[in-house]
């Protein structure tokens, strides 16, 4: 007979030391934000989870060596786990094929700190020494704080803006982007309306909290999360209405309001569509599916290992920036790290081999929960798992649209959800091992937990350091302190941080340095080095094109400007670059060619310059008297030129016209 569960359990007289760690834990994550910093929370939330789990490891051991606890980690040979660490072990076998070990080294550190969250949760709950309610509670408390910052966050814009909906991208509360917002909100939902369930109080406090998470989210335009939101409830209702035969009590109440609310705030959005430019334009739309497309040719070319993990955004140019159709982007103004959809995302950078264990993780555990569902006889059990079923069948669908995979705070609620799952799934079916309170493997466990801490603390030391001088390397580029710049980059390089969070590598802000001062063969060399670690950034292959044409080497500058065009044709700086190469190594009708290919309406100064003394040598090679009896001066020809464009008639057949 299966073993009952009971999610709503009584409330303890006293809580245990982890239920007390735990609730301080969600209670200041949240809070966790460091100005100082280009991202103000990835690395400060996974040092803070790293010192989090550490100390509940120490804890762990202490219970186990006073036989408090039991080393029961049966539940680690679920299939669950074994998929869970063959993602793992993709992501160490993938690294060999990446450019930037660094980043590789950083994504696997943060997945493990993760991931042993996820142990010590599951472990903590089959030992009941973390009761369900306490951990509902923690995950509420967590919401409410980050409901309260998005408040602050909005009254303060109301107050200082004429219109909140024109500038919700400010609403970033303490998650550094709007959307990151809304699908932490989203991803807590299902735990604030289950605690209504606990009493009357805590019932008019979820009402309360309900009603804001959905109105934030609503207002925040994230339309990932908004369909997520709406998945979320036909799978509750749907759900509800399957089983309602077997349950006891029907919640009602809380289909109903879901169901309200939704159906208000839908009518008020489509009376008042100019409010919601997000909600009804195609243009994000259109940017995923190009960076879907680029990504999935990345598969393609690395099917079955990937590109390394963390390598994603130094492959990505290689596949062309042409298509964006954007100067931001064609120029290198605007970069991406990622390919907002985290399942694209994984396959590219683990191939095959991480990317099945991946898809299988979420599988098994939606599988788990649905055995939860139908095996479950007391209702209330039966309702929250299915809120964490429609949850994890929402982030899936978020996941397809956004990055949630990078961020710290989101995984970690992921994470405690299925550990509820697992551990719920593995009491149900007596998956315990016999009581065992040996200590011959408690010095592996404690010898294991030490060594990840250690490891963890390096990796984010290095990277703290690394951030925190790129962020002063960025305040001293624009002051064009170039000797300052070059003290930054040393301070900031380290093995385990060469890339600014824009893909840039470190040492192209020194070139940039070394070349503005003069130092034309130093900043060759940097470019060069710069050059290894990102072989497709069109900066860095323009500023060494130009450091080659300085030493007067035309070849080694064409070949790297054309090698820039080749990911940007439209890169007008490239364009000029290469124009003026061939001028000055005699091939003017190929520095002809090429300046043609830039807007006329182009701002940079150099692009009327080269064009006047391009189109001289272009019409004394026409060697035709005639023409050269127009007596033009470089304003006249330049005028001449941008009319025959204007028409669209070739520059000499229109000079010949004119005759």
């Amino acid at each position: 007979m299966s073993k009952k569960t009971n999610f709503k359990e009584t409330p303890k007289i006293k809580k245990t030391i982890f239920e007390k760690l735990y609730f301080y834990f969600f209670l200041i994550l949240p809070f966790i934000y460091s100005d100082k910093l280009i991202d103000p929370v990835l690395i400060p939330r996974q040092l803070v989870v790293t010192l989090f789990v550490f100390i509940i490891g120490v804890l762990i051991f202490n219970q186990l060596i006073k036989k408090k606890l039991t080393r029961n980690f049966l539940f680690l040979k679920s299939t669950f786990f074994i998929m869970v660490f063959a993602f793992v072990i993709a992501i160490i076998f993938s690294s060999y094929k990446s450019i930037i070990l660094s980043e590789s080294i950083y994504v696997f550190s943060k997945i493990s700190v993760e991931i042993l969250f996820l142990i010590v949760t599951s472990y903590l709950l089959i030992q009941k020494q973390l009761s369900l309610k306490s951990l509902i509670i923690s995950i509420i408390t967590f919401s409410f704080i980050s409901v309260l910052f998005i408040f602050l966050q909005s009254f303060k814009v109301f107050l200082l803006e004429d219109d909140l909906f024109n500038h919700i991208n400010e609403i970033t509360a303490t998650y550094a982007n709007k959307n990151l917002v809304s699908s932490i909100l989203f991803l807590t939902f299902p735990f604030v309306i289950y605690v209504m369930k606990f009493s009357k109080k805590w019932k008019y406090f979820s009402l309360i909290l309900s009603f804001f998470i959905l109105l934030f989210i609503w207002i925040l335009q994230t339309k990932a999360v908004i369909i997520a939101l709406i998945l979320f409830s036909l799978i509750v209702i749907l759900f509800n209405f399957i089983f309602r035969a077997k349950s006891s009590t029907n919640p009602k109440i809380t289909i109903l309001l879901i169901s309200f609310s939704l159906l208000s705030l839908s009518i008020v959005t489509f009376l008042n569509k100019d409010k919601f430019p997000n909600l009804f334009s195609g243009n994000t739309i259109h940017t995923r599916l190009l960076l879907w497309n680029n990504t999935t040719d990345m598969i393609k070319d690395n099917l079955v290992f990937g590109v390394g993990a963390g390598n994603w955004q130094i492959h990505f140019p290689k596949y062309g920036l042409d298509k964006f159709n954007t100067l931001e982007v064609t120029s290198g103004i605007t970069t991406y790290q990622r390919p907002h959809n985290d399942f694209l995302w994984v396959f590219s950078e683990m191939g095959l081999l991480g990317f099945i264990p991946y898809l299988l993780i979420f599988i098994v555990i939606l599988y788990y929960s649905y055995y939860l569902i139908k095996k479950q006889e007391k209702s209330e059990d039966r309702w929250f798992s299915i809120l964490l079923f429609a949850s994890i069948i929402g982030y899936v669908f978020i996941s397809f649209s956004d990055f949630p995979f990078e961020r710290i705070e989101h995984q970690i609620i992921l994470f405690t959800i299925f550990s509820i799952i697992i551990s719920q799934y593995s009491l149900m079916n007596n998956n315990q091992a016999k009581i065992d309170y040996s200590t011959s493997k408690n010095s592996f466990f404690i010898v294991s937990i030490t060594t990840l801490f250690i490891v963890q603390m390096i990796v984010i030391s290095n990277r703290f350091k690394g951030e925190l001088h790129t962020n002063r390397l960025f305040t001293a580029h624009k002051s064009k302190n170039w000797d300052a710049m070059i003290n930054e980059v040393d301070e900031a390089t380290n093995y385990y941080y060469t890339i600014d969070p824009m893909s840039t590598p470190l040492l192209w802000y020194k070139g940039v340095s070394l070349f503005t001062i003069g130092k034309i063969s130093e900043a060759k060399i940097v470019f060069e080095n710069g050059l290894k670690i990102h072989p497709y950034n069109i900066h860095v292959l323009n500023n060494l094109g130009s450091c080659y044409e300085k030493l007067g080497n035309h070849k080694m500058a064409e070949k790297n400007y054309i090698n820039a065009l080749k990911i940007s044709s439209h890169f007008e700086e490239v364009i000029l670059n290469l124009s003026a190469v061939y001028y000055n190594s005699k091939q003017y009708e190929n520095a002809y060619q090429t300046i043609d290919k830039c807007d006329i309406n182009s701002s940079d100064p150099k692009y009327r310059l080269f064009l006047a003394a391009i189109l001289n040598q272009k019409i004394q090679s026409m060697n035709n008297k005639k023409i050269n009896t127009l007596e033009l001066n470089d304003l006249k020809r330049i005028n001449l030129y941008f009319e025959s464009k204007k028409k669209n008639i070739n520059f000499e057949h229109y000079l010949q016209n004119l005759i």
